[in-house]
């Protein structure tokens, strides 16, 4: 039985109608460098551990096998067998690059093989990426913002009857638009420069706790918490303080604990690796949901 839907970043990209996306690129450019700095990985065996938060990102799901010919390596994979629960239990590595003359061979592999497959989260129909759903609406609240902010700077329009006058008109909005402190113009003028109405509302404070809002969502997703300890304690009654908690600590340990079971199967198959939680603040210490946490790596083997 083969899965019937899946989700990646990857895939979610080549949909996207780009390069004209600057505000998009900017929120996944923000939201990936917190999500891939959650966690801290160390081994000897291994070279470019930042590919394992890479791949989960990306794709989902990461694969560290032993290569013939260059040994324990990380790399991108696709699921190729399934067992009666729908569950992947064979894959094939995907190199990034292309090897000429097939020098590093790709074979398909199982559980009892020198590899392992990591998966960003239990539930392996979706990923923590799936949280850049939301890009799209906040992209869309900013251009409202701009717009808003951009009919401010223009409040006025002008109207010329005489062609002649139109370049001293034009000059006078300009000055208008520099912020000059006085104006002067000839009284013949007077009724040619007017206010522009704007009936649309200003409302740009509720834009901003609504981009707020759903950037806690994006945040919430990966375990992070985005509210402020001020925040906390003059907006959030005790209880939801300790809700808000428990949520974020199921979210991040979700995370955790699938790196972990991967690492320690890694462990057992020779492949010397360890993993800890990072705290954003400091990033010497390890976080639950923004609580401290006293086992700071866990590592199944000792070197």
């Amino acid at each position: 039985m083969i899965p019937n839907f899946e989700w990646s970043l990857r895939s979610y990209l080549k949909d996207w109608k780009r390069p004209d996306k600057p505000t998009q690129l900017y929120y996944l450019a923000k939201i990936s460098r917190l999500a891939m700095s959650q966690f801290k990985y160390k081994s000897d065996v291994l070279d470019n551990l930042f590919l394992i938060e890479k791949y989960l990102w990306t794709d989902g799901r990461v694969m560290i096998w032993k290569s013939d010919v260059l040994g324990w390596i990380i790399t991108r994979c696709m699921e190729t067998g399934y067992n009666i629960n729908g569950l992947a239990n064979r894959w094939k590595p995907i190199l990034d690059m292309e090897t000429s003359g097939n020098i590093i061979p790709t074979p398909e592999l199982g559980l009892d093989d020198d590899c392992v497959v990591i998966y960003d989260i239990p539930n392996r129909m979706c990923t923590s990426s799936l949280c850049t759903v939301w890009i799209e609406e906040i992209a869309d609240i900013n251009e409202t913002i701009k717009s808003q902010v951009f009919l401010q700077k223009t409040p006025m329009i002008a109207v010329c009857d005489n062609p002649k006058d139109v370049n001293i008109l034009k000059k006078s909005i300009i000055d208008i638009k520099n912020n000059i402190k006085v104006l002067f113009v000839g009284k013949d003028f007077r009724s040619d420069l007017k206010t522009l109405k704007m009936d649309a509302p200003f409302n740009i404070s509720d834009l901003q706790a609504q981009l707020k809002t759903k950037e806690s969502e994006m945040l919430e997703f990966l375990g992070i918490d985005s509210q402020s300890a001020f925040q906390k304690k003059e907006r959030l009654i005790t209880a939801e303080q300790e809700s808000n908690g428990q949520l974020l600590t199921y979210l991040l340990n979700d995370r955790y604990e699938s790196r972990k079971s991967g690492i320690d199967r890694l462990n057992e198959k020779g492949c010397q690796i360890s993993i800890e939680k990072v705290s954003l603040a400091d990033p010497n210490s390890s976080i639950t949901g923004g609580q401290d946490e006293t086992d700071q790596a866990i590592q199944t083997n000792n070197r």
